[in-house]
């Protein structure tokens, strides 16, 4: 994930020996190592919640395609309707109205 090879490891912990001390080195590793777990926690709860969210987005949009979708066809329909009623009531060609 961090992309250390080995070299950059071993500078790494030399300084971390340097900097706590043989004593303090072990709470110190264990302190680091809770909190990565604890933001991991943090990280997994936040995609959670995220993939939750865009789901239910991605839902509504759907159902607001449904409805559009047969908006249009009833709009469709409501024109070939009078479509079809004009053209039955105009008079033939040639003749004009009365």
């Amino acid at each position: 994930m961090f992309n250390i090879n080995g070299w950059e490891l071993a500078i790494i912990l030399v300084l971390a020996l340097i900097l706590f001390g043989p004593e303090r080195l072990p709470e110190a590793a264990a302190q680091a190592g809770r909190a990565w777990r604890q933001l991991q926690g943090l990280t997994a709860g936040a995609t959670a919640e995220l993939t939750r969210e865009l789901q239910a987005a991605v839902t509504e949009a759907e159902r607001a395609q449904e409805m559009l979708t047969g908006a249009v066809q009833e709009l469709d329909s409501a024109a070939d309707t009078v479509a079809e009623s004009l053209s039955a009531t105009r008079p033939p060609a040639g003749r004009p109205e009365p």
